[in-house]
């Protein structure tokens, strides 16, 4: 019985973590921080192909120095192989510090962070990344009531090994200050 519910327990705090990713990076409930940065901002050329160690450093001097203590970079997946080749100029120094066939660890000397909620398909005024300390981002859990629901899909009856719940928590999120962010988008 332990097992059934740390497995649950696991799979639903898993699927609030996710859905919490994906409201502070792109909002709808929240206020997403690619819609709430709009001072430091480095825009690209083109796509998501087009970054440059040059964009790279950009960002990083767009904020203040107190504030990029503590900060990473918040990056997709599909970034990854255009990062991993870029180098810091006429020394040919990598810019992108990581251990052989896995993603980037460092970037620029900061902290990399591979983030499933930010989309990293090439689309118009898209924000690609995000360079700050999330410890500048404010979370709140409104004080409203929290609490599961069992089988709230009207008419679909329970089926073998799987339960169907909804979760409610209301949470809200916002960064601190908007000044302490800055992002890369493509143009």
């Amino acid at each position: 019985m332990n097992d059934i519910v740390s497995y649950i327990t696991r799979d639903v705090i898993e699927a609030i973590g996710q859905e919490v990713d994906n409201q502070v990076f792109n909002g709808n409930q929240f206020t997403g921080l690619f819609d709430a940065i709009t001072t430091n901002v480095v825009t690209m050329s083109g796509g998501i192909s087009t970054i440059t160690a040059a964009k790279i450093y950009e960002a990083i001097y767009k904020l203040h120095a107190i504030h990029r203590r503590g900060a990473k970079f918040y990056l997709p997946k599909e970034i990854q192989p255009y990062i991993q080749v870029l180098t810091t100029g006429t020394a040919g120094t990598p810019l992108v510090s990581y251990l052989y066939g896995t993603p980037a660890q460092a970037l620029a000397g900061y902290p990399v962070e591979e983030v499933a909620a930010i989309s990293g398909t090439d689309s118009t005024a898209a924000g690609y990344c995000c360079f700050g300390s999330l410890q500048n981002y404010a979370m709140a859990i409104r004080m409203l009531p929290t609490g599961i629901e069992m089988n709230p899909y009207d008419g679909t009856s329970f089926k073998q090994n799987q339960v169907m719940f909804r979760y409610y928590c209301r949470l809200a999120g916002a960064p601190i200050f908007e000044s302490m962010f800055a992002q890369i988008k493509s143009a």
